[in-house]
Parts: structure tokens; sequence; C-alpha cells
């Protein structure tokens, strides 16, 4: 396969980052959208709190980093809970690694939590300990899509969600609007015309990211996270294959091999994109 000067120069900066960032992946960090779950407190206690999330797990990872930060009495309560099998989970321990908030951040609808990446549970409790020693544990949930926010009403302990047309427009700009920013930089940068492909290339990227957003939420849905990670691979190798067919015979300028070369370095380039937030967004989260 012939390569042109501007191909060339884009793999040689990918393999680059590749390098240098691979040191600093964490462990188990993958390509791909991760969990994350947000939790909006409504009519929080008005003294001080920690929020974590209550599982029925084994804890391999430990999650919080520096303890030392944190209410010894309030944390100890947290580390000490044990009713049925749940224990505390960024606190105690996940089976995979976990950022995450206990203390909150103040918006305008409530106290906001946020929980991320692959230790993430799809069940679990709330808990919240105050600030004098009071605890409240919220009825079990599911986690419904791979990234989502619920509300918790401290005073009546109800959990409630957004309806799932918008968290499925959520998880699709999340994905979409870095993938058309990112592959029509690309375009640009082999020579095509951006003027007489931007039909097709919104096209290809707005379909095929619809497909990836559905099929992660069905999966999710009818079996968790686990299915979700099982047929996130094969749909990226999908979208790929695709795109690169389209691209073929329906882009505008260049021959046949240098469209095929801009279709899966684009693709591949969006992927490792990805990658890169997801770990930077760790490491913010985790240091």
């Amino acid at each position: 396969m012939k390569l042109y000067g501007k191909e060339k120069n884009v793999i040689i900066v990918i393999l680059m980052i590749a390098m240098i960032s691979i040191p600093g992946i964490p462990v188990k960090a993958d390509m791909g959208p991760k969990p994350e779950l947000t939790i909006i407190v409504t009519n929080p206690p008005e003294e001080e709190y920690y929020l974590d999330l209550l599982i029925q797990e084994e804890h391999e990872y430990q999650n919080l980093d520096h303890p030392e930060d944190y209410d010894p009495g309030m944390l100890a309560l947290l580390d000490n809970y044990q009713e049925d099998g749940w224990e505390a989970a960024y606190v105690k321990g996940t089976q995979a690694p976990m950022w995450g908030d206990l203390v909150g951040e103040k918006t305008e609808l409530g106290m906001k939590h946020t929980f991320g990446y692959m230790g993430v549970p799809d069940y679990f409790r709330i808990i919240i300990v105050t600030s004098d020693h009071n605890l409240k544990v919220s009825l079990p949930t599911f986690r419904k899509q791979l990234q989502e926010t619920i509300y918790y009403d401290y005073e009546t302990g109800i959990v409630t969600r957004d309806k799932y047309e918008v968290t499925f427009g959520m998880q699709f700009l999340s994905t979409f609007l870095p993938t058309i920013m990112i592959e029509g930089v690309i375009l640009v940068l082999f020579g095509f015309s951006l003027r007489n492909n931007w039909r097709l290339f919104l096209l290809m990227n707005l379909i095929t990211q619809v497909l990836l957003t559905i099929t992660l939420g069905v999966s999710i849905e009818v079996e968790g996270m686990s299915l979700a990670y099982i047929v996130f691979v094969p749909m990226e190798l999908l979208i790929v294959v695709a795109e690169r067919i389209a691209f073929i015979y329906l882009g505008k300028g260049h021959d046949a091999t240098k469209r095929s070369t801009y279709a899966i370095t684009a693709n591949l380039c969006s992927a490792f994109a990805g990658l890169l937030i997801v770990i930077i967004t760790y490491l913010i989260k985790t240091h």
C-alpha cells in the first residue's frame, strides 16, 4: 500500500504518541468509552458528608489513594460498614479500578458525585455518612447505561433518573462530537476537500455512532457491562470496514488506495484519542 507524505506524518505522530503514552496507562486501560456514574444528591445534609457506593463483590483494587485527606471518623464508618455482604466500593475497594468523589461538588441541581472507570458497578446502593456519624443507605438500584446520571433525594431516600432519550442523547454526543472533529481534521490533512465530502463524512459518522450507542445501550440493558465490552471491539471493527468501503466508492478526490488509508487512519486516530481521554481523566481523578 503506497503512503503519501501527509499520511506518513499522521501515522508517525500516532506511533510517537502511543510510545509516550503506554508507560503511563493505568491498570486495565483500553480503548473505547468507559463506565461513569454521576449521582446528584437533592436535599443534601446541611452538615459535611461523604457519599460512596455499596457493592457485593470482592475488592481486589484499592481506590482511595490519600485517606489522610479525609475525616478519619467518617471514613472509618464507611470502611467498617458491612451488612448482608454490602461494602463501600470506593473506600473498601472494587474488582477493577475506579475513581470517585466522596465529597461532591455543589451545582444548581444539587451535590454532584461522580464515579468512573472499569470498576463502576452495575448493581449498587448509595450510602451517605454525615459529620455527626449518621448513616443513610438507599435501596438497591441498577446502572442502566454506560454513562448515566441518577438523582438521590436524601430526605425521602428515593432514586430517580433521566428519561432514556436524554441519557441516550448525551451518550451519543459524547462520542459523536469528538469523532467528527478528529476525523474532519484528518480528512483535511489527507488533502481531501471537506466541501466535496462533508455530506458523506457526516452521514457515515452519524449512522455508525448511532449504531454504536444503541448496541452498547441494549447490551447493558440485557446483560450488563460484561456483554457491552464483548460487543464493543467487533462493533468498532465493523465501523472501520463500513466507513472504509463507503469512502472508497463514494468519496471524492484522490484514488481508492488513499481513500482506504484515510478511512482506516481516521478511525484509528479517533479510537486512540478516546483512549487518551480516558487515561487523562483517570489520572486527574486519582491524583
